[in-house]
């Protein structure tokens, strides 16, 4: 089972809204988050 975080990150610099896809095993929201600097919020965690 992986989980992928489906991360939707907007730049400042550009207005598009931008989907990003995270495999990771064992990072929260917030490690995500902070990693990402382009990351505003995680609409929805797939886990397959």
């Amino acid at each position: 089972m992986i989980r992928h975080y489906t991360v939707h990150t907007r730049r400042k610099d550009n207005k598009t809204l931008q989907v990003v896809t995270i495999y990771e095993s064992n990072m929260t929201k917030k490690q995500i988050e902070k990693e990402n600097r382009y990351t505003k919020k995680i609409n929805k965690v797939v886990v397959e």
